[in-house]
């Protein structure tokens, strides 16, 4: 046999279709002891291809599982499973929540489960009534509807303008204000760079502590922690805040009450000695281990659509009906693992672009600019793709 299967020092070697092939004809003819014409015994010859070709596939896979075992290599259940030995689990997809008003006759019962129909940009989402809910003698109230599926499912002001099951009684239905998104499941890049924040866990006292422990939150997208260590109100990353004071800024925009409870208890077991929390979106008091009552805030991030323009050239023999998608895939991709206040910077749209086959020449704006830059309590999220 002219090559060595198994693992060595420098790692596994995995055989390729044409080493079997070498090897397989090598012992046939020596097991014969005759010398075979391979390109005349046809019989031969396709025997043995095969069985190097079936061999070379079995390589592969086990190539690919050796590889899986590398957290920068794995992929889906793998790569969760590799997480899951320090402790984390990739997290699932959640649904969105919406205020909606509805208004009809006073008296009438709308139970939990009634659905809203919400339509933005072709696509329907159904959003579920959380509570039963009674029509109040002015002949409107405001209810939380929930979305039927997980996922991240927009409804901007007005996008909830019909009822999807009829209740006599029930005249109409909107929505006043954005709707909370959900999330689609985590994707492996994401889940990378949270194993990575994950081993900070470990630092102690300390902001970077902090920020992994509200990531762990199962219901936590994003989250940023920034400090004023002075001893006079600052402006920091464009924020004013207090003397000695940090500031958590968390991804959703909206928490029901045990998840700001959740929230709390890490800023307050977590905050270093003589620091105080800035933040005013929410604010409460929580008792700490020694008993005194601790003022606990945070403030919510938001979100700020990156809409691209590309133009993009592809060479001969290329589609750019096919470069575009796939470029648009990969970009993404990438701003869904863009943490609060990260920037978009267009040199790393055109280093993706250099990843797709077929393109020779590439430029790109975002939002009419050559970079978007965030605040320090903004997230970048995908906005609108155009092709030039």
């Amino acid at each position: 046999m002219a090559f060595e299967i198994g693992l060595s020092d420098a790692g596994f070697v995995a055989p390729r279709s044409a080493d079997y092939l070498d090897s397989i004809r090598a012992d046939l003819a020596a097991a014969l002891g005759v010398e075979i014409e391979w390109d005349s015994d046809l019989f031969a010859a396709n025997v043995t291809m095969i069985m190097a070709q079936k061999l070379g596939e079995l390589s592969e896979l086990v190539q690919a599982i050796y590889d899986s075992w590398v957290v920068a290599n794995a992929q889906g259940v793998n790569l969760s499973n590799l997480c899951a030995l320090n402790g984390l689990q990739r997290k699932l997809a959640t649904k969105g929540r919406v205020t909606c008003t509805i208004t009809g006759t006073a008296g009438t019962i709308i139970a939990a489960g009634k659905q809203a129909l919400s339509t933005v940009d072709g696509v329907n989402t159904l959003w579920d009534l959380m509570d039963d809910t009674t029509i109040p003698v002015g002949g409107s109230v405001d209810a939380m509807f929930e979305a039927s599926v997980s996922g991240r499912y927009l409804a901007p002001p007005g996008a909830v303008s019909s009822i999807a099951t009829p209740v006599v009684g029930w005249a109409s239905v909107t929505n006043a204000s954005d709707a909370t998104p959900g999330v689609n499941d985590e994707s492996d890049d994401a889940l990378r760079i949270r194993r990575q924040l994950a081993f900070q866990i470990g630092a102690g006292v300390s902001y970077l502590a902090i920020r992994s422990k509200l990531l762990a939150l199962p219901f936590i997208e994003a989250a940023a922690v920034i400090d004023n260590p002075d001893n006079e109100g600052a402006v920091v990353e464009g924020m004013a805040m207090q003397a000695h004071s940090a500031l958590a800024i968390i991804l959703p925009s909206s928490l029901v009450t045990e998840e700001i409870e959740q929230v709390f208890a890490i800023l307050n077991t977590n905050t270093p000695p003589g620091t105080r929390w800035s933040g005013s979106d929410v604010t409460g008091t929580v008792e700490g281990p020694d008993g005194v009552p601790h003022a606990i805030s945070f403030d919510y991030a938001t979100e700020i659509s990156a809409d691209i323009v590309a133009t993009i050239t592809v060479g001969s023999g290329y589609n750019l009906a096919d470069a575009g998608p796939e470029l648009k895939r990969l970009v993404e991709a990438y701003i869904g693992t863009l943490q609060i206040g990260t920037p978009l910077y267009g040199l790393q749209v055109t280093a993706l672009a250099a990843k797709v086959p077929g393109v020779i020449g590439f430029s790109v704006t975002i939002n009419g600019l050559g970079n978007l830059v965030p605040t320090a309590v903004q997230r970048v999220i995908v906005g609108t793709w155009t092709v030039a």
